[in-house]
């Protein structure tokens, strides 16, 4: 190390001097390649610190922390992950594990081949290590290099999830997706419910939208649950609870599969198929973040939403101005823009009055349709994610004057930055940044 605080002493023992910090790391060097395979080594580690990740030398040696707090010098083996099946797709990296340590097996990666669910680990038969039919969470212990090969089974009388989706129209919705058997789809009683903040909703497989052979169900989502997570469980007619799996095998049966659009977005920044992507779940979650806060809805206390996608300005949202034009009939003073989060998408317009005259004595229309009731206000409902900065024509007259309003969601976005607390401001900024990148993930 750079302080020179590790030593060999005669009696094959490392011991390190001081204490390591969890960034600490101690290189091995090809010095020490004849060294028997598991010399204990003694380190000076604090009450509070792990000492993780060291380095590894070319000889194929590594050190590994024990549970006791000692730490071991040992052969570096690697892991390798065959799917089992050419019809079986997507892929495991390898993994770097030190000899005679427990190395716990991981979840299935791979997507089952069609009509099928993994069942189980094959540990190919090697010298020292038989052939073995492991379950992802069962410890080995490897003496050499390992192949792990996955085994599959029919899903045939088996209800699979097969995803969870978010997808934006004038609401954000989360979608589930399933593989029922047979035998429940028939079931006109079969049933799922979802559990969310308490709260169960029950719904008809019968009544499920078919996805091909498979079906699906939406909840929509206010965007400041965008946190709260939904648990699904499935029943037959009779209401017994049906197992669940996963097509990677995993059970769902005692708890449940539970899924939220935050834990969509959080994957989707890493893994979604292109840039677009990518940027619209961080726009998401920051978006949702900014919610939670603003409305101060459910654990918020300790979020924040990230710096860089707070760099936003009422400069930038300078086009999306709300400008207005015409002559105010009389007895109208004014009007005021909001926004509707807790439900859609609803952008409303309301005519301030100075209570001379009735609703009833003005026409008013939004886009060049009249509107049919006697009120106040205008509202343009369910405005999809991309069509936020879409202008909107609000009119009011009285035969003889006409007062109109030109304004989209990012008008109230921009009149949130220029007038309000800070997390009004912010959520102002995530609402423009998540326009932003709908508009180049669906207009693409």
């Amino acid at each position: 190390t750079e302080d020179n605080n590790v030593h060999l002493l005669n009696n094959g023992k490392l011991t390190v001097a001081g204490a390591l910090d969890e960034t600490a790391k101690i290189s091995v060097t090809s010095e020490v390649k004849d060294a028997p395979s598991t010399p204990p080594i003694t380190a000076g580690l604090p009450g509070n610190g792990t000492v993780d990740n060291f380095a590894s030398d070319d000889a194929g040696w590594m050190v590994a922390l024990l549970d006791n707090g000692e730490a071991m010098l040992a052969k570096k083996l690697t892991v390798t992950f065959e799917a089992g099946d050419a019809n079986a797709s997507g892929s495991m990296e390898a993994v770097t594990v030190p000899a005679n340590t427990p190395y716990e097996l991981p979840a299935c990666g791979f997507n089952a081949p069609e009509g099928m669910m993994f069942d189980e680990w094959l540990l190919v038969e090697l010298a020292d290590i038989p052939a073995g039919h492991i379950k992802p969470g069962e410890e080995i212990r490897l003496f050499e290099d390992m192949t792990v090969m996955a085994l599959w089974k029919s899903a045939e009388d088996t209800p699979i999830i097969k995803e969870a989706v978010v997808y934006f129209d004038g609401q954000i919705y989360l979608e589930f997706t399933f593989r029922f058997p047979e035998a429940l789809k028939n079931d006109a009683d079969a049933y799922i419910t979802a559990e969310k903040n308490g709260t169960t909703e029950t719904k008809l497989i019968s009544e499920g939208k078919a996805k091909g052979d498979d079906t699906s169900f939406t909840f929509p989502v206010m965007i400041p649950e965008f946190a709260d997570t939904f648990t699904i469980k499935v029943y037959d007619g009779s209401g017994g609870q049906v197992p669940l799996f996963s097509q990677k095998g995993t059970d769902y049966t005692e708890k449940g599969f539970s899924y939220s659009v935050k834990d969509y977005a959080e994957r989707k920044q890493t893994t979604g198929s292109t840039q677009e992507m990518r940027n619209l779940a961080a726009a998401l979650f920051d978006y949702g973040t900014a919610a939670q806060i603003y409305f101060t809805y459910g654990d918020y206390q300790d979020l924040q939403v990230r710096e860089e996608a707070l760099q936003v300005t009422a400069e930038d949202l300078s086009p999306y101005a709300l400008s207005v034009s015409g002559t105010k009939p009389a007895g109208i003073t004014g009007a005021n823009i909001m926004v509707y989060f807790e439900s859609d998408n609803t952008m409303k317009i309301t005519f301030k009055n100075d209570g001379s005259k009735q609703a009833s004595a003005y026409t008013r229309s939004l886009d060049n349709t009249a509107a049919e009731d006697a009120k106040w206000c205008l509202m343009e409902r369910h405005i999809a994610a991309p069509n936020l900065d879409i202008p909107h024509t609000f009119e009011i007259t009285d035969g003889t004057d006409t007062y109109t309003i030109t304004a989209s969601a990012m008008s109230y976005a921009r009149t949130c930055i220029l007038n309000g607390t800070e997390a009004r401001q912010n959520l102002g900024k995530t609402f423009y940044r998540y326009n932003q990148a709908a508009n180049a993930y669906f207009k693409q």
